[in-house]
């Protein structure tokens, strides 16, 4: 774009460059024709055609390409010409010849005249007396004049090309400068957006100059700090109603317990599965609050692990086994698929059965009828230990890889897939204690092709030589 609009303001300059150069010779032609004019004045007689040949003599060494120079009277006839064609002469013809294209001189206004791929030029001829007696004419080859500033005109046309590529690169450079200028706060700004769409407030943009761009990230900074003040009352307001709505609703749990126990009588069978209904959500609302608090105490840093030696492998089949009769209901089948010698890890046994729990529950929930959940336990590389879990379920889109683990997000793209609802708190739970156990988990998917969830875990050496579980 820069070198385009470089040739086009180029292309103007270089034209008018070409125009100067064609007045400049025709200033010096009419120059030279004014002062043989004056010379053939001063002579007189038979010193009239000498007089006016050493000047056609000297004319020819720095203008060539000239065809001839005739005299014209004042109607147009021929008086005097000199043919350089046929050598130089000034002859006085017997009979006065008309030439066509000086008949159009002696008509003229301006000079020069281009006629017949001549360019002809024109001056009066004043005698002594200072009458004017006609007029001198030259005409010269215009091609032949043209190719004489043909070495000017080259040598303009290879400036002016100079000029743009020099002006191309500094406006290449003087670009970059701009960009860099403007860009670059730009996308620490950019950057400072994708923290903040990711729930992180503390890292304020930093405010290094006076302009509209600074004033927006000061700006931009305190849209931050607002937000996390938000967010920090979200927080707090959450903790405190999970808080406020655990005592009742463990009351209410306890008396619809007791109640189904027969401590107040017998129940109709309509009354006992009243009281199922409401002992199933009151409990699964617990779980919920407790998924919530847990969530809290992980992030502020106060969730304690009782870790310990344990077998990986267990805890999976211990898991699978539990959730066995949950996935023939729902007719899923589960496949665990155990490497030999598998090491220990430190964990603690409850927080890591939640996490396999959470994974592998999530698998069956997204699994359409006739899939499988393959859970899968194996060496990643020597330090660490692999867990897989991977369905045949509906698949997460590519986008949303990175943002599965946020804080009560849910893909909505596959929630209508889902067999019950959730908080959308599991995954969190899940990142969180594996990262509290040293480890990491990540999710492979695609939409429509499954989901397969893993999870790393440090290997425990009892002895450096020790690699096989007790």
């Amino acid at each position: 774009m820069v070198l385009v609009i470089e040739l086009v303001s180029l292309g103007p300059f270089y034209f008018w460059i070409r125009k100067q150069l064609d007045l400049q010779q025709d200033s010096r032609i009419q120059f030279w024709l004014q002062r043989l004019s004056s010379r053939c004045a001063s002579a007189s007689g038979a010193y009239f055609e000498v007089g006016c040949l050493v000047e056609l003599r000297q004319g020819s060494g720095f203008i060539e390409p000239f065809v001839e120079v005739v005299l014209l009277d004042q109607q147009g006839e021929a008086l005097y010409h000199s043919d350089l064609s046929r050598g130089d002469s000034l002859s006085q013809p017997a009979v006065a010849r008309k030439i066509p294209y000086l008949r159009t001189v002696a008509s003229a206004r301006l000079s020069p005249v281009r006629d017949g791929g001549l360019r002809i030029y024109w001056t009066p001829f004043i005698g002594k007396d200072g009458s004017e007696g006609g007029r001198w004419a030259a005409a010269f080859d215009d091609a032949r004049l043209r190719a004489s500033l043909s070495w000017l005109q080259e040598g303009v046309k290879t400036n002016a090309l100079q000029f743009a590529l020099f002006g191309v690169g500094a406006g290449l450079l003087l670009a970059m400068i701009v960009a860099w200028h403007v860009l670059s706060p730009l996308q620490r700004m950019l950057v400072g957006m994708d923290r903040v769409a990711a729930g992180k407030f503390d890292q304020p943009l930093p405010v290094e100059r006076d302009d509209e761009l600074g004033f927006l990230a000061i700006q931009f900074n305190s849209m931050a700090a607002r937000l996390k003040d938000l967010d920090e009352l979200k927080e707090k307001l959450i903790h405190s109603i999970t808080h406020d709505l655990r005592s009742p609703m463990t009351a209410i749990l306890g008396y619809a317990e007791l109640m189904m126990g027969g401590t107040e009588g017998p129940l109709t069978e309509t009354q006992v599965a009243y009281l199922s209904i409401i002992c199933k959500n009151m409990n699964r609302l617990a779980g919920y609050i407790n998924d919530i608090l847990d969530v809290a105490k992980m992030q502020a840093g106060k969730m304690d692990f009782d870790k310990k030696p344990v077998s990986i492998v267990a805890i999976v089949e211990s898991v699978v086994e539990l959730l066995a009769v949950t996935a023939r209901e729902m007719n899923v089948e589960l496949q665990l698929q155990s490497a030999v010698g598998v090491p220990r890890v430190m964990a603690d046994v409850d927080m890591l059965s939640r996490v396999v729990t959470n994974l592998v529950s999530n698998a069956i929930k997204f699994t359409p009828k006739g899939g499988m959940v393959t859970i899968s336990v194996s060496r990643a590389d020597p330090i660490n230990i692999l867990v897989s879990v991977k369905d045949t379920g509906v698949g997460i889109p590519e986008d949303k890889l990175e943002t599965i683990f946020d804080k009560f997000y849910q893909v909505s793209e596959t929630k209508g897939a889902a067999r019950k609802a959730g908080t959308g708190s599991g995954l969190t739970i899940t990142k969180e204690i594996i990262e509290g156990h040293g480890g990491k988990v990540w999710v492979e998917s695609k939409a429509g092709q499954g989901a397969d969830f893993k999870f790393t875990l440090p290997v425990l050496f009892d002895k450096p030589a020790e690699w096989t579980a007790t």
